[in-house]
């Protein structure tokens, strides 16, 4: 297990563990470190990139620290999973934990691949497969838009937040007007 409490005392975060519990943060960190190494292998970079974890955890928080400011703001118990996402992937975007160990215009802009993918998992939930709007032409619009974005763009948490709803609001819009597939291609769509 990882000392968060040795980055807690350095950097004044004694505040959120206290408030969120130090194993809530160790497992939100494991589990992000057990996504990065996968993210890692999957994509052949075992000798090109490592994981600052020092880097991760000050990303991480970051997150927690707009997450309490969140709910001490709106007076809620609980945020959504698209915050979630939105404000995590915001902090992973502005430390950049995955470090290229060599100059590699593959692995350049690997942290975003990473989100890009983490924001795709999440909007193609597994129980969607059927949905047209996951359909291959049209996610890769999607795709592209979304990385370009991710790669150029100045993004807010809130920012982030907004894609990621959009997408979910405009894939409920298309299920309530067509139906589902055999609907829509009996429609010509």
């Amino acid at each position: 297990m990882h000392n968060i409490d040795a980055y807690s005392d350095t950097c004044g975060y004694r505040e959120l563990i206290d408030e969120f519990g130090r194993e809530k943060i160790e497992k939100r960190l494991e589990v992000l470190l057990e996504m990065l190494k996968n993210f890692i292998s999957k994509n052949n970079y075992e000798n090109k990139v490592i994981i600052n974890e020092l880097t991760l955890i000050h990303s991480l928080f970051d997150y927690f620290a707009d997450i309490s400011r969140l709910k001490s703001f709106h007076h809620i118990e609980k945020v959504n999973e698209v915050k979630i996402l939105a404000y995590e992937s915001y902090w992973f975007l502005r430390r950049k934990p995955l470090q290229q160990l060599e100059n590699n215009e593959e692995s350049l802009y690997v942290n975003e691949q990473f989100i890009l993918t983490r924001m795709l998992k999440f909007l193609s939930d597994e129980k969607d497969k059927e949905n047209l709007l996951l359909h291959e032409k049209k996610m890769r619009f999607f795709r592209d838009t979304l990385y370009y974005y991710i790669k150029y763009r100045n993004l807010s948490p809130q920012a982030i937040e907004f894609f990621l709803m959009s997408f979910i609001a405009g894939e409920k819009y298309y299920q309530v007007l067509f139906g589902n597939a055999e609907n829509v291609n009996a429609q010509g769509v």
